[in-house]
């Protein structure tokens, strides 16, 4: 059974709630993909927003800034739009009106109470990124402010203290895949709020569909070590494997959020500030650099101490440093300058593996999150019909593609759930498309050389399926003899 006939037979079974709950289900199997962006207060959320953006301007700051949820998708031209809690009409505000209803106002009652009546904002922003993926900007889960963190938690489909209980519908996330932005130095914790979002079965929040960032590396810089995202590249890594993250996040990316954002708010100003710095040179500049706040008191920089304030303000000094040095290299324009720190201070490499895991397999990781939560339905009392459909939606993820069946065997290797070696464990995830490495899968071998080895690995992994597994491992070892067969199909035109 294919899963559009999963949910015919639910449409002529159901009735009521259930009903409109897995009609949702399957208009979202439609839609693009909604990507969350979580992570503590002040860890960077709404500036890594504006950065994927080019440039936009969601309220940030130091200290606990968003207050309600902040939708992002791709329109023609900018809009904003209001949804309210008690179930009145979606209201269109001034774009304008954005920075004023997506923070806190706690000097302001009135506009405070107006806050706490809205449940998300909807802002349409005309971003080729936003073609690929809807982006939602979330209040810090573990703010001072109660009712922040709840705003979070109620858009997860979860609340404070709830259990299992409740309909499908009020416990269903409205998340596809998430973003979790963690800071540099202030990660200890973070392990625990993080297998505490994977624990839900609500969100699915794992592997599968969660990118992980790692914010402020500009902290790591100084004038004797300018190239401070290698060492953020260093940093991330280590704190994958050391702090179990990798049953947890895809991938842990190292993010100069901050400078990114400069970077793609640069203009003409801007770029001739840093060209008037450059002509210093690099070592001096550094030199100058050494102390954030002495900075604006330098002399001899040719900029006024208002500009050379606004400059370390918004770029940071590693951010100085890096524009300094590309411009000393041969940046010269502004659309120049800006492709190369965008590129540098990781967030390219963020925007392509969100557009290359998530945009690429968007149907994919939607269709998981339906089997996932259609399970919601599994209550004390359920009655014959809700039964009936719970076996068709089983039948239809039993009958679901190899390109599923990949998903569900990297989401098994991330689980932990597989009682095989490391090597094997590798190869699965080769095989699934979520790693490089060498062997029948990597496009790079010439088709005569793979085929012989998917015949070879073939043939090994069937040798696997008369070893005692059990459960999942041997569901893992039969399928990756399947999806060896399919490899081989494709590269034999269909003579194995």
């Amino acid at each position: 059974m294919k899963l559009d006939e999963a949910f015919a037979a639910a449409r002529a079974t159901l009735d009521g709630e259930d009903a409109t709950f897995l009609t949702g289900l399957r208009e979202r199997l439609d839609e693009r993909m909604r990507v969350v962006l979580l992570g503590r207060v002040s860890a960077g959320k709404s500036t890594l927003t504006n950065a994927l953006l080019g440039g936009l301007e969601l309220p940030t700051g130091r200290l606990e800034v968003t207050f309600n949820v902040n939708w992002l998708r791709y329109g023609s031209k900018p809009s904003l739009t209001v949804h309210y809690r008690d179930g009145r009409p979606p209201v269109q505000r001034p774009v304008e009106d954005l920075r004023r209803l997506a923070a806190r106002a706690d000097d302001d009652p009135d506009l405070q109470a107006e806050l706490r009546a809205i449940e998300h904002l909807v802002v349409t922003v005309p971003h080729p990124a936003l073609r690929d993926f809807d982006l939602i900007d979330t209040p810090g889960l573990d703010s001072r402010h109660a009712e922040d963190s709840a705003n979070t938690l109620h858009f997860l489909g979860r609340e404070e203290g709830d259990g299992a209980g409740g309909t499908a519908a009020g416990r269903a996330s409205q998340a596809d895949a998430f973003i979790y932005v963690l800071v540099r130095g202030q990660h200890h914790d973070e392990r625990s709020m993080l297998l505490d979002l994977q624990s839900s079965e609500v969100s699915g929040f794992g592997p599968m569909n969660t990118v992980g960032v790692l914010n402020r590396v500009e902290g790591l810089w100084t004038p004797g070590a300018a190239d401070f995202m290698a060492t953020g590249r260093e940093a991330a890594g280590t704190l994958l494997r050391s702090a179990g993250l990798q049953r947890v996040v895809l991938d842990l990316i190292p993010v100069a959020v901050k400078t990114a954002a400069a970077a793609e708010r640069l203009d003409e100003a801007g770029l001739a500030d840093l060209q008037t710095l450059a002509k210093l040179g690099v070592p001096r500049v550094r030199e100058m650099l050494a102390y954030a706040s002495e900075f604006p008191r330098q002399e001899g920089t040719g900029l006024t101490p208002g500009r050379r304030l606004a400059l370390v303000e918004t770029f940071t000094q590693a951010g100085i440093d890096m524009a300094v040095t590309l411009i000393d290299e041969g940046a010269d324009t502004v659309e120049g300058l800006r492709t190369e720190m965008v590129e540098r201070t990781g967030l390219g490499p963020l925007r392509r593996t969100l557009v290359g895991h998530f945009g690429g397999r968007s149907r994919l990781i939607k269709a998981d999150q339906v089997f996932r939560q259609v399970r919601l339905l599994e209550r004390d009392g359920a009655g014959p019909g809700v039964n009936a459909v719970l076996r068709a939606f089983r039948a239809a993820e039993l009958a679901a593609a190899p390109d599923f069946h990949r998903l569900r065997l990297a989401r098994a290797c991330y689980d932990g759930a597989l009682d095989l070696p490391a090597e094997d464990i590798a190869e699965i995830l080769a095989l699934a498309g979520e790693r490089d490495g060498p062997g029948p899968a990597s496009p790079e071998a010439p088709r005569g050389v793979r085929l012989e080895e998917a015949r070879r690995r073939r043939d090994a992994w069937a040798a696997r399926t008369l070893e005692p597994h059990a459960g999942t491992t041997r569901w893992a070892v039969q399928t990756m003899v399947e999806l060896y067969e399919d490899l081989i199909h494709l590269l034999d035109g269909g003579d194995a």
